[in-house]
């Protein structure tokens, strides 16, 4: 009778240990309705997701297009320990373009260069460094690398330095932690501090940020505030409180500063449960509140991230309980003041389709494809109102692919025929989805010749400008970009809001496959 009384007291003290464990662990609502982020790149060219679902970090260009899976779990990869579990939120260094990835299941984050290699790991979980980090923010000072991370159930905030500053090397540290230098509030190195209120303390906070000055700022959720310190750890100041009025919060969860040099120093701060983003300058004072409604409703449903483009333009993420969605909304400064330019649905479940991004800037002897430099001879310039290429340039560059890695492989072969002045381009039928082929193709141009020929086909180089035709450039032989492009089933695009590039410093964009053709493929707007 006593045994079977001391079995039953254990059951029952096993139970009230799990229901206590579950309420201190107890997921949010946002983590509920799967939980993600958003972040810009530094010249705000990408929109980078962090998929909570698939555990991978997405890329997308500024018209909410699929472009690659950035960062996931890569076993053949220099790093193959590294296999996420929960990542919830990515930022990007606005002065060196490194990546932090924040994995709460993990209680750690990962550190990227800017082309995705794995650099090194933060929060060493063999110290207790900490418990459920939520979000990790680069230090933004040019003579200053490291990060800060929020420690959403620690109740406080750490500096970690990297172990190595050459953020060019692969992997130079995958198993080698970045080094913790202070903790907010001091003395909490391993394990939580005791949440509050007082200046310096916190109670389950969950956004920061540097922003362009240095300064580090933190979303206080659990106190509905936000707090301001120096970099070096020190209070400065603080705002906010309980309410719904302006300068008052409702679970503050994210912020993010202005970084564009040519205008204020903004802070953007994602207020979820007034279902609005509130804007404050860098002492504190309210600005505006962007808060769209759609039949007399917020169109934010729980806000849980933001960025803002290269055109000032912000992307809020919103983890709504019928789906994910990302909100493109014009910027403070456009006559379309923070109206809705763009839904993208279900972000974490894009078409599965490699894009490859190349960046060539008018007059510059180099590119990029795919963030990697590659030279460009003779560079791309403008002749009869149109933007010439090197004919094998961009044949090798934009209509080739050889790394399995990037999706599926292709290569476009050139015939120049030396008598009749003619380069023959010829790509294979290409497999891209069962949803997307793009047949065989070839493509004709000749020298001075104003009509080439499609699979044979007279084809007018360009209808409008008769005349646009292949030149002779330092003996090189230029080509006209869009004719080939578009030929191939690529797409042209110009970051300025040009037609066509009117400057040196414009830029001409290439995508292949053409997000258009995707686009219509899926099904999807």
């Amino acid at each position: 009778m006593r045994t079977s009384f001391k079995k039953v007291l254990l059951v029952v003290l096993a139970f009230a240990i799990l229901a206590s464990s579950a309420i201190v662990a107890k997921p949010s609502k946002a983590e509920n309705v799967e939980i993600f982020g958003v972040a810009s790149n530094s010249f705000g060219y990408y929109i980078y997701v962090a998929d909570s679902i698939h555990n991978r970090v997405i890329k997308y260009d500024l018209m909410g297009n699929y472009l690659a899976d950035f960062i996931k779990t890569d076993k053949k990869g220099p790093c193959p320990n590294w296999d996420y579990k929960g990542l919830i939120a990515v930022s990007v260094c606005r002065i060196t373009d490194v990546f932090a990835v924040t994995d709460h299941i993990l209680k750690k984050c990962f550190t990227f260069n800017p082309d995705s290699v794995p650099h090194h790991p933060i929060g060493d979980p063999s110290k207790d460094e900490l418990v459920n980090p939520w979000h990790a923010s680069e230090t933004e000072i040019a003579d200053d690398i490291g990060n800060y991370v929020i420690d959403r159930d620690g109740n406080k905030f750490c500096r970690f330095d990297p172990p190595a500053i050459d953020f060019d090397k692969q992997a130079v540290e995958c198993d080698v932690y970045g080094r913790m230098r202070f903790s907010v509030p001091d003395g909490y190195k391993s394990g939580a501090a005791p949440a509050g209120s007082g200046s310096g303390q916190f109670r389950n906070p969950e956004g920061i940020a540097v922003d362009r000055r240095g300064y580090v700022l933190v979303a206080d959720t659990g106190n509905n505030r936000i707090q301001k310190f120096r970099r070096s750890g020190e209070f400065v100041m603080e705002w906010g409180e309980k309410g719904d009025g302006p300068k008052q919060f409702n679970k503050p969860v994210y912020i993010i500063p202005d970084y564009n040099d040519d205008s204020p120093n903004r802070y953007y701060i994602c207020d979820q449960g007034n279902h609005r983003i509130q804007v404050f300058d860098e002492y504190g004072k309210y600005l505006d509140t962007i808060q769209p409604m759609v039949d007399g409703k917020p169109l934010f449903n729980n806000i849980v991230a933001c960025a803002i483009d290269m055109d000032y333009n912000i992307w809020v993420a919103d983890a709504a309980e019928d789906g994910q969605r990302i909100y493109k909304l014009a910027s403070v400064d456009s006559p379309k003041k923070y109206q809705l330019l763009l839904t993208l649905n279900d972000p974490m479940n894009p078409p599965p389709i490699y894009i490859h991004v190349i960046r060539n800037q008018l007059k510059k002897y180099f590119a990029s494809v795919d963030e990697t430099k590659v030279s460009i001879k003779p560079y791309s310039q403008i002749i009869n109102s149109r933007t010439m290429v090197p004919l094998r340039w961009i044949a090798e560059n934009v209509l080739t692919n050889k790394d399995p890695k990037k999706g599926v492989t292709y290569e476009c072969k050139v015939d120049w025929n030396e008598k009749t002045r003619c380069a023959t381009f010829t790509l294979d039928k290409i497999v891209f989805s069962d949803k997307l082929v793009y047949p065989k193709t070839v493509v004709t141009v000749c020298l001075n010749n104003p009509v080439g020929s499609i699979n044979g086909k007279p084809a007018p180089i360009d209808s409008t400008n008769p005349k646009v035709k292949p030149e002779n450039v330092n003996d090189r032989t230029m080509v006209p970009a869009r004719f080939i492009e578009e030929a191939f089933g690529a797409e042209v695009r110009f970051k300025t809001k040009n037609e066509m590039p009117k400057t040196p410093n414009d830029e001409v964009i290439f995508l292949m496959p053409s997000t258009v053709k995707v686009k219509e493929a899926y099904g999807t707007k």
